[in-house]
């Protein structure tokens, strides 16, 4: 063998050297890679510790200082940091994070105090389905946010409900006649008539009061002795006894005793009879006209002294222990706006309407000048004891029906939803019994952009039901 045949083929030598520059190559690749990955999980893991502000509404809004979202303006909660770091979980071939990953990234949600219905007044008491929230200054401004300080007062308790002006029952009267016979002569022939006590309302003719008054005619000539063959000694106790027998006919048939001594008076029976009034007032009911056969049972006229009228207003069942007989209360109409009418409680209906659990209370009063009317109706304010006790502005107090509550405000345009229990009310104020402290201040107006930013903050947070 040759030394030339010992020799390695052409080319491998460089083929050689080309390999290793290749392998040199392709580490310094890796471990560029191996850095560049490092870097952007360190960077991440930067960024999401300095991102501690996110919006609530935009989840993808989140920035490392205060502020408001660009979106919709929400104030920007602040995220509580957990103090730790996590690495990046190996992947499975999918794209949902893995449970530890998803749980440093939830945002923490603020903690709400809670505490027992019943607790002192003062005591912070949680409202379920609402949440405190922040609002900026600007946004304050823009939904037109006003406030008012809880004081301790003295306030005068009012029980305020709605009555309807009705006339006097025991100044009623209703106008029938005592015979059967034909309306000749109408003289009240229209509704709502004044009329006076005694003032003839219609003629009335029938067949029956004719030989009624000749009787009566007959036995005064029996008295006087004008009638022939009578005796002499009988004749004046007998005519007398007839003639009182036959004046009490004529007075059951309905005859005024003025009628009665005009037949007397011209010894002449009179065609008809005049029906008058029983008392003095205005004719509510008419169903008398003019020729009419009428009966006894037949209801003429109905007339009403309105000199004094009820109002009857109706109270819930839950406020009866609140109103006693003697009690004063104003009634407002509407077509009186300056003035109150005063009077007093006379009677309370023994019966609740089993329908809209509301009890009849009756409320007396003078009707000078016929201001008042029956049909009117007006706001009935029953008044009652003073309390002393913490009072705010009617306007603030929530009442859904179930829960009553206030937004009280803290400091750094912070609103907390507080449950109370309210007291009796007054004008435009209302007594807080419990849930609330003096010199704390409350929400007055926008209660309701407030009370939906709540509700939807804790919708979106999660807030659990109490």
């Amino acid at each position: 063998m040759t030394q030339d045949d010992e020799k390695p083929p052409r080319g491998v030598r460089t083929m050689a050297v080309f390999r290793w520059i290749l392998v040199a190559v392709m580490a310094v690749v890796a471990a560029l890679s191996v850095t560049h990955s490092f870097g952007l999980v360190s960077s991440e893991s930067a960024s999401a510790e300095a991102a501690h502000y996110y919006c609530p509404m935009h989840p993808q809004v989140v920035q490392d200082h205060p502020g408001e979202c660009p979106i919709c303006s929400m104030t920007l909660v602040k995220k509580e940091s957990s103090g730790k770091t996590t690495s990046p979980a190996p992947s499975t071939g999918s794209d949902k994070p893995s449970p530890e990953k998803a749980a440093d990234a939830a945002p923490a949600a603020p903690e709400r105090p809670v505490t027992a219905v019943g607790s002192a007044p003062g005591r912070a008491q949680g409202v379920p389905g609402l949440v405190p929230i922040e609002l900026g200054f600007d946004r304050v401004q823009t939904i037109g946010v006003r406030t008012a300080t809880a004081t301790v007062e003295e306030l005068s308790a009012e029980l305020r409900t709605v009555g309807f002006v009705s006339a006097d029952e025991a100044r009623l009267a209703r106008v029938h006649t005592r015979f059967s016979g034909w309306i000749e002569q109408l003289d009240a022939a229209v509704t709502g008539q004044k009329v006076s006590r005694g003032q003839v309302l219609a003629s009335l003719y029938n067949l029956e009061l004719l030989p009624a008054q000749q009787e009566f005619l007959a036995s005064r000539r029996w008295n006087s002795g004008g009638v022939a063959g009578a005796p002499s000694a009988m004749g004046p106790a007998i005519g007398g006894e007839l003639e009182k027998d036959a004046r009490a006919r004529l007075e059951l048939f309905g005859m005024s005793p003025a009628e009665i001594e005009r037949v007397a008076e011209t010894g002449k029976p009179i065609r008809t009879v005049a029906v008058t009034a029983p008392i003095g007032g205005y004719v509510i009911a008419k169903s008398a006209v003019q020729g009419a056969y009428v009966q006894p049972d037949t209801q003429l006229f109905e007339i009403a002294d309105l000199s004094k009228v009820w109002v009857l207003a109706d109270i819930y069942e839950y406020e009866l222990g609140r109103v006693s007989v003697g009690q004063v209360a104003d009634v407002l109409m509407g077509a009186y706006p300056s003035e109150r009418f005063t009077g007093k409680v006379g009677f309370i209906y023994p019966a609740v309407d089993a329908s809209t659990r509301t009890l009849r209370v009756r409320i007396e009063l003078d009707n000078k000048g016929m201001r008042l009317r029956p049909g009117m109706y007006g706001d009935v304010v029953i008044r009652q004891g003073g309390a002393r006790g913490v009072v705010i502005p009617a306007e603030a107090l929530v009442d859904t029906g179930e829960y009553q509550y206030v937004f009280v405000t803290k400091d750094g345009g912070r609103f907390e939803p507080r449950r109370v229990r309210a007291g009796p009310r007054a004008a435009d104020k209302v007594q807080i019994l419990e849930g609330l402290a003096p010199g704390e201040v409350v929400v007055t107006t926008a209660n309701f952009m407030i009370d939906s930013e709540s509700r939807l903050r804790a919708a979106i947070e999660g807030a659990p039901e109490r």
